[in-house]
Parts: structure tokens; sequence; C-alpha cells
């Protein structure tokens, strides 16, 4: 599995590469400690081919804890995937989204409207 994170000025990016399960859900929760609450953030899971439901449900619970103060976009291209994310319920806490220029655009177009 490969992780990064990106800070750019107004979000950061948390990217996941590989398979999502077991120990691994562990040091995903550690990039989201490293994020600011209130720092929009894109989560790029495009390049997972495996999300265990314990992940989902981690990724789902972050996620829900940063719905008030920022944007939120989950990126996924692959139908396991996303069945997965819809499944636990992720879709209703972020929007899913296929690719990550899409991400770019609803998390930055949500922030040029707040006041």
């Amino acid at each position: 599995m490969n992780l990064s994170l990106h800070h750019h000025p107004s979000f950061s990016v948390i990217a996941v590469e590989g398979d999502l399960y077991g120990a691994a859900v562990e040091d995903v929760l550690d990039l989201f400690s490293l994020v600011p609450v209130e720092q929009s953030l894109i989560v790029d899971l495009s390049g997972v081919g495996i999300l265990e439901s314990t992940a989902c449900a981690a990724v789902r619970d972050e996620l829900r804890g940063r719905t008030e103060v920022a944007s939120l976009a989950v990126v996924v291209d692959s139908n396991d995937v996303s069945l997965s994310l819809v499944l636990h319920d992720v879709d209703r806490v972020a929007p899913l989204v296929r690719r990550r220029e899409d991400a770019v655009t609803l998390v930055t177009g949500v922030l040029a409207g707040r006041t």
C-alpha cells in the first residue's frame, strides 16, 4: 500500500494506492490526524483495489467529524470500491466523484462561496 498527503493553500489530499484493510487502516487514520479538522479535504481512493468494511467505516467516521467545518470529497473510480463506500454511508458524509480534478473543483468551489 502506498499513502501520500499533499497540502495545498485551501485544501489537502490524502491519496491511497493498494488494498486497504487490517493494520493499513491505522496508517490512513494517522494521515487524517495530520490535516487540521477545518481544512478542506479530498480523500483519493482511485488507486484502491480492495476496501474492507472496517476501512469504509473508519473513513466515514473521520469525514463525519469534519462535515460542519470543511468541504470534503472522495475520489473513487472502481465500481466495487464505490459500492462499499455507499453501503457504509460514506456518500452521505462526502460526495463521491470519479476524478481528482472534479474533487478539487468541488472543494474549491464551495470554499469560494463561503463568507
